[in-house]
């Protein structure tokens, strides 16, 4: 007869229990999404395997294939073990351009889940500006979770309309929210690409380094587009000041700098930004952003600071 079994196998065998469960909860993915990003993901993140890994802890990473205006393009896949849970897409510039979450596993911390209509995801007093899908996503719905938020709602629902156009309100009250978008910078306003003539993502997030570079005079010198008009007054008279260089915009823009200045462009919210065609005013036209040709065929442009009046 076996007598019982000795007093380290008696205490291994409820450790090991222990450890594997501290190890099966350590390896959950279950990343929240935010209008912050994936996880620790962030506007700051790469678009690197290894960072988008350490950034969802517990979760696997995978390169994959997508496909962007009609041509193909290499992506990376988050997993839950075999689970695909979230595909990141490039930007042009080492960065990330989107995030896409189609699997309930993933948290939305701002509350919408998938699955839920468009009715129940937004107030019927709200009137999100949503703009229509294109080329993967035509037939869609993409909306802002709010104003000037990074994260927004892609919403799919019958529709017998012409694609690039929006469904009517009633038509779309009824859709459901398929899928989760976030990117690192500011869903834009339809009119920074229709009316200003800005390339897609491209206004939001030039608005965003002029923010940034407002109060640091050499920074926003970098950002100008020469010759540039500076209108400020002295005394009871307004001035325009035409400068043809960076060290020139410096020596008059920097002497001429307020805190209040700074303040009113910084804290400007997006959703109030005025858009016209002579492209985007930030703080009232304190800041005049626009994309200007570079020849007569306007094939391509740049995109700069093209006024500024320091009152």
């Amino acid at each position: 007869m076996s007598g019982p079994p000795p007093l380290a196998v008696r205490f291994a065998a409820p450790v090991l229990v222990a450890l594997l469960l501290i190890a099966g909860r350590a390896a959950a993915c279950t990343p929240e999404l935010s209008d912050a990003g994936l996880g620790a993901i962030t506007a700051d993140t790469p678009f690197d395997r290894d960072a988008i890994a350490r950034a969802v802890s517990g979760c696997t990473v995978e390169r994959g294939a997508g496909s962007s205006e009609g041509g193909p393009i290499d992506i990376l896949v988050i997993k839950a073990g075999d689970t695909p849970v979230a595909l990141v897409f490039p930007d042009w510039a080492g960065g990330i351009f989107s995030v896409l979450v189609q699997s309930p596993a993933i948290r939305n911390r701002l509350g919408p889940t998938l699955g839920l209509r468009f009715a129940e995801v937004y107030d019927p007093a709200t009137t999100p500006v949503c703009v229509p899908g294109v080329e993967d996503s035509s037939g869609r719905v993409i909306c802002p979770s709010a104003p000037g938020a990074r994260l927004a709602y892609v919403f799919e629902g019958e529709w017998s309309g012409p694609d690039g156009t929006l469904p009517a309100p009633e038509v779309l009250t009824g859709w459901t929210l398929i899928a989760l978008l976030w990117r690192p910078t500011p869903f834009e306003d339809p009119r920074w690409v229709d009316v200003a003539g800005f390339d897609p993502g491209e206004g939001p997030a030039f608005a965003a380094r002029v923010r940034k570079a407002v109060g640091d005079p050499p920074a926003l010198a970098g950002l100008v587009l020469y010759p540039v008009t500076l209108r400020t007054t002295e005394g009871a008279t307004e001035r325009a000041i035409e400068i043809t260089d960076p060290d020139a915009f410096v020596a008059e823009y920097g002497p001429r700098l307020t805190p209040a200045f700074v303040s009113a462009v910084r804290d400007e919210p997006a959703a109030r930004v005025h858009i016209d065609d002579n492209g985007a005013a930030l703080a009232s036209g304190r800041i005049w952003i626009a994309p200007v040709c570079t020849d007569d065929s306007c094939a391509e442009h740049r995109v700069g600071v093209i006024s500024i009046s320091v009152f």
